[in-house]
């Protein structure tokens, strides 16, 4: 008896003076991590309250929802590596029952914060435009630091294995009751406010059944996701394959060509302004079968040097969504290289021959004076896209990868009721999508300023009549029944009429 009594004292004495070191340093980290949380969940809510009507976000708020992100990834690590330490311990029969109440506390309440935080992120991104955003890879100061996040988050706190181990150190913790009252008395302050940091009814309460059938459906759900993703990559990998060699393809000589070409050239010098969105056809190119509606093609122009000089596009203070692509392209931007654009290899700054001409139809959209209170913030957008792939998914809302048209959704405001459409379950835009956004009256959010159909060029009203005359007919008209679509399907009808 004695020779037990004196393992006991030594056990006692060496969880004294080594791992309660270590679980008071733990303990100070999760305190500072729990108000870390606190302020973390309070923002993804706010930034989620305050984008919840948008289309888009902008660039400025895109890089604050990654650096978020790549904090709340930092403070699961570190829970997680906590949790995971003291989880043993708290269930390990050969500690004393001190040492297994601390444990519980600590691991318990890192748990908590996992819970709380994981829920908050749920609940502030899922089934929201940010959904995609947050499962596709999160690229923070060069490094990715999280994929499919949303989908492995829901999964990870509806885990069985996860559930079963918090539900087991419940209950050492609730059998320990009398020592953890002794304890929050004798090391005081940090033990309650870890006591006071767990809030798992939830897993306590919950049947084994309960708990089986929630992680059944998180397995259906991640499953089902996996599917649909696989899907998707597999879709894109499939129009790729098929897309990419059809530019190649061409059937006839296009109309605007040679010294035709060269004359629409000088006249787009002495017209063109920042943010002028350009759209074409190429009928005389196979890949234009490919492309619903009459227009095939898009991309913005950004100003010649002294424009984008004045709009900040060269200022870091100015500039903040893309100073860097701007850099790396600034040789090709002051050579002339105005005109960005979203092509099958990526997303470049090219001259007026890089892809835009030559077509066999083009024209030149500007926004009215109302659309856009500042030019730079839009061209300063649309750069943030330099260099990224083509989005053979076709998706919106996708940030990482983008097509021509997604490029001028993305740049603009988003008060612009911009009518996308859904194909295979995903909203889509077309260079048609942009195209019936232009008209005389105040309900078009653009005018056209310029307007050549193959044969001769017009400007001016002019313009407009002749490209109504020539894309009315063949648009692909917006659908989906909002008030902003059956303004816009009544001024078309309009036009159509009048023409």
């Amino acid at each position: 008896m004695r020779f037990q009594a004196v393992i006991v004292a030594l056990s006692i004495l060496l969880f004294t003076t080594s791992c309660y070191a270590d679980w008071r340093s733990d303990g100070r980290t999760l305190r500072r991590l729990a108000n870390l949380s606190a302020k973390l969940c309070q923002g993804f809510a706010s930034f989620a309250q305050r984008n919840e009507a948008t289309k888009e976000i902008s660039g400025e708020s895109h890089a604050q929802l990654e650096k978020a992100v790549a904090d709340y990834v930092r403070i699961r690590q570190i829970l997680g590596a906590i949790e995971e330490r003291w989880s043993s311990a708290a269930l390990d029969g050969s500690t004393n029952s001190k040492g297994r109440v601390l444990a519980s506390t600590l691991s318990l309440a890192a748990s908590s914060l996992i819970m709380q935080n994981s829920r908050c992120l749920l609940a502030s991104f899922g089934k929201t435009i940010f959904e995609t955003r947050l499962n596709r890879p999160i690229v923070f100061r060069g490094e990715i630091c999280a994929t499919d996040l949303l989908a492995e988050v829901h999964a990870n706190i509806n885990s069985l294995r996860w559930r079963k181990n918090v539900h087991k150190r419940l209950k050492v913790l609730a059998h320990f009751e009398v020592e953890a009252r002794e304890l929050a008395q004798e090391k005081g302050e940090l033990v309650q406010f870890l006591l006071g940091t767990i809030s798992l009814d939830e897993v306590a309460d919950e049947s084994k059944l309960k708990r089986l059938g929630r992680a059944l459906l998180a397995k259906k759900e991640k499953l089902a996701y996996g599917l649909k993703k696989g899907f998707t990559k597999s879709f894109e990998y499939l129009v790729s394959v098929l897309s990419k060699p059809t530019v190649k393809i061409k059937i006839r000589k296009p109309h605007i060509r040679d010294e035709k070409m060269n004359k629409v050239i000088d006249e787009l010098k002495g017209l063109l302004k920042p943010c002028d969105i350009f759209l074409h056809k190429t009928a005389y190119q196979a890949n234009d079968w490919m492309i619903p509606g009459y227009f095939s093609h898009a991309g913005m122009w950004l100003g010649n040097l002294e424009e984008m000089t004045q709009l900040g596009l060269f200022s870091r203070s100015k500039n903040q969504h893309s100073y860097y692509e701007v850099m790396k392209n600034k040789e090709r931007l002051e050579n002339g290289c105005s005109l960005l654009e979203g092509l099958f290899t990526d997303t470049a700054v090219n001259d007026f021959t890089g892809y835009m001409l030559p077509c066999d139809v083009i024209a030149v959209l500007r926004a009215k004076p109302s659309v856009i209170e500042n030019p730079g913030e839009v061209i300063c957008k649309a750069m943030r896209h330099v260099g990224q792939v083509y989005d053979f998914g076709f998706d919106v809302n996708t940030y990482d990868k983008i097509v021509c048209s997604e490029l001028i959704y993305q740049a603009y405001p988003s008060n612009i009721p911009w009518p996308t459409k859904k194909i295979l379950g995903r909203p889509t835009f077309s260079p048609d999508n942009i195209g019936t956004m232009a008209g005389p009256s105040d309900v078009f959010p653009f005018e056209v300023v310029y307007f050549h159909d193959g044969q001769r060029a017009y400007q001016g009203e002019e313009a407009q009549k002749a490209y109504w005359q020539a894309f009315g007919p063949k648009a692909d008209l917006p659908k989906g029944d909002t008030q902003a679509n059956r303004m816009l399907l009544q001024a078309i009808s309009q036009l159509r009429a009048s023409n």
